[in-house]
């Protein structure tokens, strides 16, 4: 009979450990799934918010030029919306800056407007109409 005590308590004790190593994988595991949790969250708020910003500037703007300044330092982009309505940003570290907006209505027809550098916080935006009718001229100064 001690024979087989011994061999009950063996297998009692065997298997304990082994709920024991089960219980030590379950943690890791889980810790596993906290870190992928708190990793993917995050992730896939950036990659939602970068493909909105993707989609408004297909739905909002029709047209983009982008203009280095001569050494380099400012970048402006002129957008025109979808009734031609020129708006003028400057490029910066997080993104853009409205510096200009059109006076007027938008334009019947697809319009373009030229750049000018006249100094690195100045530029001349022009806008040539074919029967020079309606030409108009802007200077614009960058503000710091």
């Amino acid at each position: 009979m001690t024979c087989l005590a011994e061999s009950i308590t063996v297998f009692i004790n065997s298997m304990t450990e082994d709920e024991e190593n089960e219980d030590d994988e379950c943690e890791e595991g889980m810790v596993k799934r906290r870190r992928i949790k708190y990793i993917a969250l995050p992730a896939a708020f950036f990659l939602v918010i970068y493909l909105c910003r993707g989609c408004c500037d297909a739905l909002f703007v029709a047209s983009r030029e982008v203009y280095p300044s001569p050494k380099g330092t400012n970048t402006i982009i002129i957008e025109c919306d979808h009734v031609c309505r020129p708006y003028v940003y400057q490029k910066t570290w997080y993104g853009k800056r409205e510096i200009w907006t059109y006076p007027s209505g938008g334009f019947m027809e697809t319009v373009s407007f030229s750049v000018e550098w006249l100094s690195e916080d100045k530029f001349r935006t022009t806008y040539d109409d074919k029967d020079d009718e309606f030409d108009e001229e802007y200077i614009i100064t960058i503000p710091k």
